[in-house]
């Protein structure tokens, strides 16, 4: 009874979720990573900050008796209150953020295991990184603020050389937050020209002109083939019939879903193993499918009431199948196989008959297109798509799409109601929704790269307060102060922004099987990437750089 069959046994994320929806949580959890460096290096220049405003006061305690590791506990302590609070912020933003993406999606059919919530698991996880960013951002000022020599901090000389360490650092830890956020702006630039290009396909049909909806037969119900051949095969008939149809039509899967299919033999071709026949895409449809989705056959015929059981077996292939297996040659009349390399000789061979248009048989994505059509008379298939094109608004024919499949059974359910353009919705959400959950890390990342950048030209120019009252009371201009203080913005920005360039490239080579007709070094991209990081950049060097060639002098020199 089982001979000839076979048998494969995937995982259920291979089966369900897929190689590209996998490979995008991890690009996520990668890009959420990035942001959370760039805000350890933020909190860790906000402490270096306020360590060159202590390091007195440290100098002083240390010289009363206090114990480095003392110190350097206060420190941490001053850290982790800045970390509850931002946890206890994070964890109230983390449950309007689930709201609003759960909002997002409300119209969205989701698979019933993908539950968008606040898990207990993830929040742990997310509670010990906090913990441990918190000491790495806490930690390096702290060793730094008290690793200085003490007699120097204590003499006011020129508050010590430890000022000057503070300050290297701090701009080591700008050039690492703009390095990585032009490698984070660059992915995110890219993901977003995909989701751009998704939106902008054109799949060769009206998505808003087409209802769908589902059904299916169980073996209760219909325990024969015939059986439920001849349920199609009525259901068909009726609803081309109903007035105000154009064009209706049966499928397996719809356009945009991916359909799958076996592996099958070219006639004419010898294959040593089953593993070197080809693949393509198949799905059974009833005659008037390519009608129905607006095309008219390139080559050959359509499937008619006479592609029955009794008939000899016939497919349609697209045109991909056609360029790839018989480019320069007519495909009409040839054979295929459907059936395994140890299969009695001519059973499951199928003869083709036309050549009709792509209509995206492998997903949206359509990334292996080839494929072929086979009708359902011809085949035993127990759960079919129904496609109608009508001449009002298709959302109005549901009511009456329901009257048609309960004429044919009256107990027979009928789901997923959707025009072609809810299908597509439905197919392309997942990109949609990380394309701009990518976006988002992006723009944070470069407020927080900003903000680091200012912090640091101001922390610059507090620091060096008397220096520029000195060179303005000897007669320097403010142009000179001006250029002076841009110099060090300048070479942070640049320095980041050739680092930057570099992750970049890596990272676009990581995100290149989710992008949608867009090169991973697309040259746009990068140049808007780096003309906003500089004109960020630029800015955020300005204000403190003005304020620095607007200091009076008499003022400066009174703090030397």
């Amino acid at each position: 009874l089982n001979e000839n069959l076979s048998t494969t046994i995937r995982a259920f994320q291979e089966q369900y979720i897929g190689d590209d929806a996998v490979a995008m949580l991890w690009t996520m959890l990668g890009a959420v990573f990035f942001v959370l460096l760039i805000a350890c290096a933020n909190v860790a220049n906000l402490l270096l900050s306020r360590a060159f405003d202590r390091n007195k006061e440290v100098a002083i305690r240390t010289a009363m008796g206090a114990s480095r590791r003392r110190v350097i506990g206060q420190i941490l302590v001053e850290a982790s209150v800045l970390a509850v609070v931002g946890s206890l912020i994070g964890i109230g933003l983390a449950l309007l953020g689930i709201n609003a993406f759960n909002g997002a999606l409300a119209d969205v059919d989701i698979p019933y295991w993908m539950d968008f919530s606040l898990n207990a698991n993830v929040l742990i996880f997310v509670l010990g990184v906090t913990v441990l960013a918190t000491l790495l951002a806490g930690t390096l000022p702290a060793v730094q603020v008290t690793g200085g020599n003490l007699n120097e901090v204590l003499s006011d000389e020129s508050r010590g050389s430890s000022s000057l360490k503070l300050g290297r650092l701090s701009r080591l830890l700008v050039v690492f937050q703009v390095a990585l956020s032009c490698g984070l702006l660059v992915a995110a630039g890219l993901m977003i020209k995909s989701v751009v290009n998704l939106g902008n396909t054109d799949y060769g049909f009206d998505q808003d002109a087409i209802m769908t909806a589902r059904v299916g037969l169980f073996p209760t119900d219909y325990p024969e083939a015939d059986d439920r051949r001849r349920f199609f095969d009525e259901l068909h008939r009726r609803l081309q019939e109903r007035s105000g149809v154009i064009a209706a039509s049966l499928t397996q899967s719809l356009p945009v879903k991916s359909s799958g299919g076996p592996r099958f033999s070219m006639e004419g071709e010898s294959y040593a193993e089953e593993g070197e026949r080809p693949r393509a895409n198949t799905t059974a449809i009833t005659p008037g499918y390519f009608e129905t989705f607006g095309h008219d056959m390139l080559h050959g015929r359509d499937f008619t009431i006479m592609d029955n059981t009794d008939a000899q077996r016939v497919v349609i292939i697209n045109r991909s199948f056609a360029e790839k297996f018989f480019a320069g040659r007519s495909p009409l009349g040839q054979r295929i196989s459907l059936a395994p390399l140890d299969a009695p000789d001519g059973e499951e061979w199928w003869t083709i008959v036309g050549v009709a248009p792509d209509l995206y048989m492998a997903g949206p994505l359509n990334e292996e297109p080839e494929g072929f059509y086979r009708p359902v008379a011809q085949s035993d298939v127990q759960f079919m798509s129904i496609a109608v094109r009508t001449q009002g608004n298709p959302v109005e024919f549901t009511a009456a799409l329901r009257e048609e499949v309960m004429a044919v059974d009256a107990d027979m359910p009928i789901y997923w109601e959707l025009t072609m353009a809810g299908v597509v919705h439905e197919e392309t959400w997942f990109y949609w929704v990380f394309g701009t959950l990518f976006g988002t890390f992006g723009a944070v990342a470069l407020l927080l790269a900003s903000v680091g950048l200012y912090g640091v030209m101001s922390f610059s120019v507090r620091r060096r307060t008397s220096e520029v009252g000195i060179r303005m009371a000897l007669g320097a201009e403010s142009s000179n102060v001006l250029t002076l203080v841009m110099r060090q913005g300048l070479w942070q920005l640049g320095t980041g922004l050739l680092l930057g360039m570099l992750l970049a490239f890596a990272l676009a080579g990581l995100v290149e099987s989710m992008l949608v007709n867009v090169e991973p070094t697309d040259p746009a991209i990068f140049a808007i990437i780096v003309l906003t990081l500089l004109a960020t950049g630029l800015t955020a060097s300005a204000i403190p750089a003005l304020r620095a060639s607007r200091i009076d002098p008499m003022i400066a020199l009174r703090k030397q």
